[in-house]
């Protein structure tokens, strides 16, 4: 029988390419590399390669690299840094030899001090030595990442007034605050563990539908029409999604023209996941040679208090962004009244959006508990919980409850909507249960009408590739 021999020192070649091509999740690492062998004009065609590849990419931590997806993975890794090596020495080299593949680059320093304070590595103290001896000189000069970084290593501003409910609050009134899910370091960590694990398509999904509005012409059109200029994009909620954020950055910098500066901002409540989607942003942008180009900064606060706090960083027009559903987990009529505070006319926003279009009541509920149903989602949810609750059986998941559209426990302000609820038992002998978030699933013409009467015009709706029932919206502030 023969052997099944692993990719030698896979874990930290993992963590490596993550940090090199400056993504977070194992699936968009795929999907960047592949995304040079087809054109953004062809996302099903994307998807479908996407889906084969990393299908094959997440079992190799088992297994050698297989088939033409595999092959061809590896190899276009070494036509981009122009390598003289082959796929079997990428599978059987150390990490240290497999780092020294790419120290012809400026940045090596920037990649090794990641690979270094990630313990997903799984470094052993020697190897670790050996890095920091062989890159000492970089990692010491560089200064865009360093291990154990403080909070405010990126400048960030932010105002909070809110007083968070803690969670022993929470199970007396049967509610704990959503904010409390991202506000916790762990909560940054277990929200790369559900994008990797290819559970949450609705995270690719916008992705692909992102960099097709993007590639149109009406996207093209609203940022180039008239004496309008947008100089300036502020994505809301924002953290953990860096990805987006790159697409989103380079489209405004290709319509603004060689000469001009776009100063990106991206909010969001927990400065842990600001600080991840800057490591990658500040890294890519240095990599790409665009630091005159792209200015990143970053805002720790809620985008539901933004009428009362938010300063706006431009004079002149904005794109604003809320992107991967996120819509859905709030109030639609304090997100509205926020984003008016600070926004003025003719300001663009994208914002993402998963819809029901006419779906039978049974069929969304069979849905939602399909989609949410894994362990990955379970772990984020319970975060704030976890020593807080004690009567909480760790056996029983996190359940879905799908409210029909007009009900009195309807979550939405949005007419002809539907909430899939998240809740928790307090004891699992007892009905008594703690509502943990909620996510709400729109028709897409009751959406536009809703966001009209408050002030914002449709402009064009982009499906996602496939199959999929998001939405990306743009829309324009015409009052």
């Amino acid at each position: 029988m023969k052997d099944r021999i692993g990719i030698y020192d896979w874990p930290a070649k993992q963590v490596f390419l993550k940090a090199f091509y400056g993504v977070l999740s194992n699936k968009a690492l795929v999907e960047t590399i592949v995304g040079v062998w087809f054109s953004i004009n062809e996302p099903d065609k994307l998807k479908h390669e996407v889906e084969k590849c990393y299908d094959s990419f997440r079992r190799w931590d088992k297994s050698k690299p297989s088939g033409d997806s595999s092959r061809r993975f590896l190899q276009q890794i070494i036509c981009d840094n122009e390598l003289e090596v082959g796929i079997s020495q990428l599978c059987s080299s150390s990490i240290v030899e497999f780092v020294a593949f790419f120290n012809d680059k400026n940045d090596i320093g920037v990649v090794v001090r990641g690979l270094l304070s990630d313990k997903r590595a799984k470094l052993d103290s020697t190897i670790a030595d050996v890095l920091s001896r062989q890159y000492g000189s970089a990692l010491k000069n560089d200064e865009a990442v360093i291990v154990e970084p403080p909070v405010d290593e990126y400048h960030i501003r932010g105002h909070m007034s809110t007083c968070f409910q803690g969670p022993p609050t929470g199970v007396e009134e049967g509610r704990v605050q959503s904010t409390m899910f991202y506000n916790l370091p762990e909560a940054a960590e277990a929200w790369t563990d559900l994008v990797d694990t290819n559970n949450y398509s609705m995270y690719l999904d916008c992705l692909l539908s992102l960099k097709e509005l993007v590639a149109s012409e009406d996207w093209d059109n609203a940022l180039r029409g008239g004496a309008r200029e947008y100089y300036t994009a502020v994505t809301l909620g924002g953290g953990g999604s860096p990805e987006k954020d790159w697409v989103l950055a380079t489209s405004m910098i290709d319509a603004l023209g060689e000469q001009s500066t776009l100063h990106y901002w991206l909010n969001d409540i927990s400065c842990y996941m600001i600080h991840q989607s800057a490591q990658s942003l500040n890294r890519r942008v240095h990599q790409k040679n665009l630091s005159e180009r792209i200015t990143f900064n970053y805002d720790c606060s809620d985008f539901l208090e933004h009428d009362m706090y938010f300063r706006r960083p431009a004079s002149h027009h904005i794109v604003w962004a809320l992107l991967g559903g996120t819509i859905g987990n709030v109030s639609e009529k304090d997100f509205f009244r926020s984003l008016n505070g600070p926004s003025k006319v003719d300001d663009l926003l994208v914002v993402g959006i998963d819809t029901i279009n006419g779906e039978a009541p049974e069929a969304f509920e069979e849905r939602m508990s399909g989609e949410y149903r894994c362990k990955e989602l379970d772990t984020l949810l319970r975060l704030p919980l976890n020593g807080a609750l004690k009567d909480i059986d760790p056996i029983v998941e996190v359940s879905i409850t799908a409210y029909k559209e007009g009900g009195s426990d309807n979550k939405s302000d949005v007419p002809n909507s539907r909430t899939a609820v998240f809740s928790a038992p307090t004891v699992a002998t007892t009905e008594k249960r703690i509502v943990l978030a909620h996510s709400t699933r729109y028709e897409v013409e009751d959406l536009l009408e809703f966001a009209e009467r408050l002030g914002w015009l449709h402009v064009k709706t982009i499906p996602a590739p496939s199959d999929s029932s998001f939405r990306q919206l743009l829309l324009r502030r015409f009052k």
